[in-house]
């Protein structure tokens, strides 16, 4: 009877272990999912109140920062988008509206990322290039959405392009040949930034509370 029991303690451990390790990702990708979330609700209403410029770009590189952040500590594949739902969801409760392109473009991200993240892994390439290219699709995002969704023309969205680009700059006489250009390379830089301090910051802080448990 003795030797029953001792032989189902390593599998009464392992199960335990394993049921600790499923509530620590489901709560990793739930904290992540909902700071996505009300950073889209609070920042999100800020930046539209105020006017800023490049908003879309601010909070996609927020955005991304923080589902790459979880997604560095939640070695789970599907991670990102488990994050985009719970984001979507806080957003939905928050604000009270029906789908709507906001949200539409919360699933979006995090489905874009997470198919990069599945074929280029957890790297510093990976997060450059993810965050580069999220960047890049919220510019599509704002052509698509912004037309297809409120009938704004495509006259009116390269208006805004060429104001944001010039209020940013201080362009006097701002042209759309070079404005455009100009606009995709500030979204670029949006991206080189975010995706290096996306891989720096949990790494760091991995560093750092490993040399305090060893003290």
């Amino acid at each position: 009877m003795s030797v029953i029991k001792k032989n189902h303690l390593p599998v009464a451990i392992s199960q335990a272990t394993g049921r600790i390790h499923l509530f620590d990702t489901i709560s990793r990708i739930g904290v992540f999912g909902a700071l996505w979330g009300l950073m889209e609700v609070i920042l999100g209403e800020t930046l539209k109140g105020a006017q800023a410029p490049f908003s879309g770009a601010i909070l996609t590189a927020v955005a991304a920062l923080i589902f790459l952040t979880g997604r560095y500590f939640v070695q789970v594949r599907g991670a990102i988008i488990l994050m985009s739902m719970v984001a979507a969801l806080v957003k939905l409760t928050a604000t009270g509206m029906a789908m709507t392109c906001a949200v539409s473009a919360i699933l979006m991200e995090g489905l874009f990322a997470e198919i990069f993240v599945f074929f280029l892994g957890v790297n510093r390439r990976s997060y450059l290039i993810v965050a580069i290219m999220l960047l890049l699709y919220s510019v599509m995002h704002l052509f698509i959405f912004a037309g297809f969704i409120y009938g704004v023309s495509i006259e009116q969205i390269f208006q805004r392009v060429v104001t944001e680009t010039a209020l940013l700059l201080r362009l006097e006489n701002p042209q759309l040949g070079l404005v455009v250009p100009l606009y995709l390379g500030i979204h670029i830089l949006f991206g080189l930034f975010t995706g290096w301090l996306a891989y720096y910051l949990p790494g760091f802080a991995e560093k750092r509370l490993s040399e305090k448990s060893k003290k």
